[in-house]
């Protein structure tokens, strides 16, 4: 029914059936990701991060979904403002999990990008040296193989991050 309503585009029916799909099947990561996806349409953010914490246990130690949901969860921060938790949830995917380099380059733009918006150029300038250590970490181990995309991400980051230098390098 929830996916129907979805389909329907009909929020209301939505909110309703994967709440009830939530109470008949407590266990379900799937209902948790998708009633957390229906609240942060409409920025609902604080009621999103204790389904996305929840939705941690039933990952079944798949670390695709364990470091989607930390993204997740580590964005629902920056939503709320609790920078702290954000940095400590963001910063923990390129460390405990460097192998998921796609997640990891999205968490640095989470974090580059909340800091050039705060203007805070010193965050900023940390962040993208943290990235570069990363991305030079992966050359070096020969694990950027797998993401023939890093230059021009990279590249992109670091124009996000107003390091104009950085990019060019990248390029």
């Amino acid at each position: 029914m929830a996916a129907l309503a979805r389909h329907l585009k009909n929020k209301q029916a939505q909110l309703y059936h994967l709440e009830q799909l939530l109470k008949l099947y407590p266990h379900n990561r799937e209902t948790y990701i998708n009633l957390a996806t229906l609240l942060s349409q409409d920025g609902r953010w604080g009621e999103v991060i204790p389904l996305l914490e929840r939705s941690l246990s039933y990952t079944r130690g798949r670390e695709e979904l364990v470091v989607e949901a930390v993204g997740w969860l580590g964005t629902a921060h920056l939503k709320t403002g609790n920078t702290s938790k954000a940095r400590e949830l963001l910063l923990s995917i390129p460390e405990d999990y460097p192998d998921q380099i796609g997640m990891s380059l999205r968490a640095y733009d989470n974090l580059i990008k909340h800091s050039v918006d705060s203007s805070d150029s010193k965050t900023t300038q940390l962040y993208l040296t943290a990235l570069e250590n990363y991305a030079d970490a992966l050359i070096a181990s020969g694990a950027s193989e797998s993401y023939p995309r890093l230059n021009q991400r990279m590249a992109q980051l670091m124009t996000m991050g107003g390091d104009k230098a950085a990019a060019a390098r990248w390029r």
